[in-house]
């Protein structure tokens, strides 16, 4: 059994050619020769498998971009999952998704500021997110994924730019029934 996991993660290893490394403590994984991402971190115990995850607490600023090795990547995707100590976060001009379940379980989150270059914000990336109460989605958005908000403490979602919003690629029941949906101060009562 030893062998066959060992044999699958060396093929997981060889398969990805992904970069991972590590700057100023924030992880890192390169998405091609341009873009980074950052992720929480984790370790392998090489007796007994067994993942230790290095979650991100207290304050976070992730920067636009990042030089290892003499190269420099543009920051544009987050999956901070798991972070339930981590107080705020300062995401970069340069993001342009955030993962499936991207800040899922930061339940010391209480707002967060998307930036104007966000296109993607996947499933369920605010579930367990209970103290953000509002969020403003950038008419830069494209694509939102199911569940996105639904299992979040957010009360109010406010709308950028009404073109823009009727553009946006929703999947099915992605706020929930007790988020209220604004425009210029004005609730929308049809989505």
């Amino acid at each position: 059994k030893k062998l066959l996991v060992s044999l699958v993660l060396s093929l997981f290893v060889l398969a990805s050619k992904a970069l991972s490394f590590t700057v100023d403590g924030i992880y890192y994984y390169t998405i091609d020769d341009e873009r980074a991402a950052v992720k929480v971190n984790y370790t392998v115990d090489p007796t007994t498998y067994a993942f230790t995850y290095h979650y991100y607490t207290g304050d976070l600023t992730i920067p636009s971009s990042v030089t290892y090795n003499e190269k420099t990547y543009k920051v544009t995707r987050v999956d901070l999952y798991g972070c339930s100590e981590l107080t705020s976060v300062s995401l970069p001009s340069t993001l342009e998704e955030i993962a499936e379940c991207g800040f899922g379980d930061c339940s010391q989150l209480t707002q967060i500021t998307l930036p104007e270059s966000l296109k993607k914000i996947g499933g369920f990336a605010f579930q367990s997110c209970d103290n953000i109460k509002e969020i403003t989605i950038p008419a830069s958005v494209r694509e939102i994924g199911q569940d996105a908000f639904t299992l979040s403490g957010i009360e109010k979602m406010v709308i950028k730019d009404l073109a823009a919003w009727c553009g946006v690629k929703k999947a099915g029941g992605f706020i929930s029934s007790l988020t209220k949906v604004f425009l210029n101060d004005q609730e929308i009562k049809d989505l």
